[in-house]
């Protein structure tokens, strides 16, 4: 699915890149000018959610789009309060992930 998203967000115009897991976008977001991010609540090695609080507690201020397969009460109320801005759930249409981010980048 990332791969996929990846290139549907290019041939949208973005400038997209993916990370297989949370560590792998910590070790570039420093370094990297990043206008939103996609970030499922799945991951490899640390949650969604782990992610959303890392980012917080180092002060990158990025809007996100949560994905999930199914969210729950608990879930989306941790996912609000960490400042996740959108929820999208799997299956989405690609229309509905494209006006999400344009949404969040206006």
């Amino acid at each position: 699915m990332r791969d996929s998203l990846k290139l549907l967000l290019s041939l949208s115009g973005f400038d997209a890149a993916s990370f297989e897991t949370g560590f792998e976008l910590q070790n570039v977001v420093a370094a990297r000018k990043i206008d939103c991010l996609i970030i499922d609540v799945n991951m490899p090695g640390m949650s969604g959610l782990e992610l959303i609080s890392w980012l917080n507690d180092r002060g990158h201020d990025i809007p996100i789009i949560l994905i999930s397969a199914k969210f729950d009460s608990v879930t989306k109320r941790r996912a609000r309060q960490s400042g996740a801005t959108c929820f999208l759930e799997k299956p989405f249409s690609d229309e509905r992930l494209i006006d999400a981010i344009r949404g969040l980048l206006n």
